[in-house]
């Protein structure tokens, strides 16, 4: 048991380190950057728009309220799914509402198959927090727990007519950047697709 112990660590320090120095994956994350800026404006410019529209969108929103609002504002992760060998860009911007309410707009898999995000959600408590809507184009509802102060849980479950459950944990490590690993289809059985990359806030 010890040395086939031994032998995973191994064979996982091993898969890290080639993640760690994967050229391609730092170019995907420098480009995943800068497409997040740039429909970070896009999206501010919209969210001004509705606010002007519908009276006051995410205006009043205290730094408590913020604080308990999952990736309130702008957030980008650059993603690779280890077992299907495949990069993965998702781009969205958060804001509060009235009361305990906020909204989410978002691009899923941006550049290659783009689908949309476009959820309502509801703070329940400092650490928890439902959303509902469209999730990567589909109708989904979505589930957020901060365990421990710098890391958080997100489940998203969605395709109604085929169920898809995507699940992923955060690690925040300093100011904007974080850790994001997970699996894209839960429901898979032994076939889950592993997903791993860097997570961004601003």
């Amino acid at each position: 048991q010890a040395q086939k112990m031994m032998a995973n660590l191994t064979e996982a320090s091993a898969g890290i380190k080639e993640l760690a120095t994967d050229q391609e994956l730092k170019t995907n994350i420098k480009t995943t950057m800068k497409n997040a800026a740039e429909a970070s404006e896009l999206a501010k410019t919209l969210v001004g728009n509705l606010s002007n529209k519908f009276g006051g969108l995410n205006t009043g929103v205290s730094a408590e309220k913020k604080a308990s609002i999952p990736d309130y504002g702008m957030s980008a992760d650059a993603l690779y799914d280890t077992t299907q060998g495949k990069y993965r860009s998702d781009f969205n911007y958060t804001f509060g509402g009235f009361g305990e309410s906020f909204y989410r707009i978002g691009l899923y898999n941006l550049g290659e198959n783009t689908q949309f995000n476009l959820q309502g959600g509801k703070v329940i408590d400092s650490f928890t927090a439902l959303r509902y809507g469209l999730y990567a184009s589909r109708l989904g509802i979505g589930f957020d727990k901060t365990l421990v102060p710098g890391f958080r849980i997100s489940a998203d479950l969605f395709r109604p007519d085929q169920p898809q459950l995507e699940l992923k944990g955060i690690l925040t490590l300093s100011g904007p950047v974080g850790l994001y690993g997970g699996v894209q289809n839960a429901f898979s059985g032994a076939d889950k697709d592993v997903l791993v990359g860097i997570h961004y806030v601003e």
